[in-house]
């Protein structure tokens, strides 16, 4: 599936819009490793959502991860009409007086009264709830004129590390931050951390995106990292800090390609979230 759709940025630089792809990630309770186990795509075409496992499901399952029971076929890649209830049950509805709120956290207020498509709430929200232990990434915009790919993402564990929440209080939208490998990280080799400027921990990387950030840092590459918004208690713990990354692509990337990305279902639409570097500004 190629790129589809141009669109302005708040900046005026040119932003390719991808594939609408979502990455669902399950994390074990026990172990706090995070595997991605499904993806959803959006496309023009109906039915309009396709959802199918990936290659990480199967290390997800020697863990302890069991098939969604209205998705049981790891290598069937089901079709829908209408956005499958496994995501529409992560989005909070607009009637909700704390709606608006919602919006301000995740930087999708407007100032109209439209609520922003499903897709891109539940991209941005991560569509986490108290009753599970998923989580859902968006595959990242491409900017054309910067050839630049962009990720959004809330900072991790913050709830986790000492200090935290005091060195959180002094960022500012626009604010930049520092991205570096945690060579101490028991629980996961490849962790990145994010810092204030000064070196004070703000948290981790979202682990979905270690490996496209780790491509870039094993190259020399830095990985920019820019406050997009702060949320202050009583806002979730989880989403405290909201961050754009953004790599400048080099030749040979791919955006969430590895191995345990690729879907296990033959039947699966082919994606080429890459074709959107190959194309050049006006």
């Amino acid at each position: 599936m190629q790129p589809r759709v141009l669109a302005l940025s708040s900046a005026l630089s040119i932003v390719l819009q991808l594939p609408r792809v979502l990455f669902v990630a399950w994390q074990n309770p026990n172990s706090r490793a995070i595997y991605p186990i499904a993806r959803m795509v959006q496309v023009t075409a109906a039915p309009r959502y396709e959802f199918s496992y990936v290659r990480g499901v199967l290390d997800a399952q020697r863990e302890g991860f069991v098939p969604f029971r209205e998705l049981p076929d790891l290598h069937e890649a089901y079709r829908f009409d209408d956005l499958p209830p496994l995501f529409t049950n992560r989005i909070m509805s607009a009637s909700r007086a704390d709606f608006a709120d919602h919006l301000e956290r995740l930087a999708l207020a407007d100032g109209t009264s439209d609520a922003p498509e499903p897709v891109l709430l539940l991209a941005r929200s991560e569509g986490r709830k108290e009753t599970d232990s998923l989580e859902i990434t968006a595959a990242p915009e491409f900017e054309l004129s910067g050839r630049s790919w962009i990720y959004h993402g809330f900072v991790r564990g913050v709830r986790h590390l000492a200090g935290a929440e005091e060195a959180i209080h002094s960022l500012h939208a626009g604010d930049l931050l520092r991205i570096e490998r945690d060579g101490t990280n028991a629980w996961d080799a490849r962790a990145l951390l994010v810092l204030r400027r000064d070196q004070e921990l703000l948290g981790f990387v979202p682990h979905i995106l270690v490996e496209d950030f780790g491509w870039f840092l094993d190259r020399g590459s830095a990985v920019r990292a820019e406050v997009v918004r702060v949320n202050r208690p009583p806002a979730p713990a989880h989403q405290r800090v909201l961050v754009a990354f953004r790599v400048e692509h080099q030749p040979g990337f791919v955006p969430m390609s590895t191995r345990r990305f690729e879907p296990l279902a033959a039947s699966a639409t082919p994606l080429d979230l890459a074709a959107a570097a190959e194309l050049r500004p006006a």
